[in-house]
């Protein structure tokens, strides 16, 4: 099994979100990473890169690299690939559904462990993912 960081979003949050990733990659350096660029996107980026963004809350991120596809496309490659996905997901969607509530609920379909908010989760506790506030 893979470890994957999968950090960004498509709303104003992913600016949080790479800080989160950062200090995820600290505490798991040999994960790979993956940006969800604002365009739906993601992108495999590298350690250096992701360290040395320095104003995170302040600029946005840019990976570097090609797209590896949609996040339907990514998630699947995580599950061909026996990926964990480890969410630095912040905030809302553009159609207002959170980050963290999305992602595990567009993954659960795929048989994909999401760790941290998985939406199964919720269901089991006879919750939806979006009734979930902080």
């Amino acid at each position: 099994m893979r470890i994957t960081i999968l950090f960004g979003g498509t709303n104003k949050e992913r600016l949080v979100s790479v800080a989160s990733a950062q200090a995820l990659h600290a505490a798991l350096p040999e994960a790979d990473l993956w940006f969800w660029d604002v365009d739906d996107t993601v992108h495999e980026t590298s350690s250096e890169l992701l360290l040395k963004h320095s104003r995170p809350f302040e600029h946005p991120f840019r990976p570097g690299t090609p797209s590896l596809g949609k996040i339907e496309q990514a998630l699947d490659r995580a599950k061909g690939e026996d990926r964990l996905l480890v969410l630095g997901l912040h905030g809302r969607r553009a159609s207002g559904q959170p980050e963290r509530g999305t992602a595990p609920h567009r993954s659960d379909p795929r048989g994909r462990r999401a760790p941290g908010h998985p939406a199964s989760a919720y269901r089991r506790r006879g919750h939806d993912h979006r009734d979930h506030r902080r």
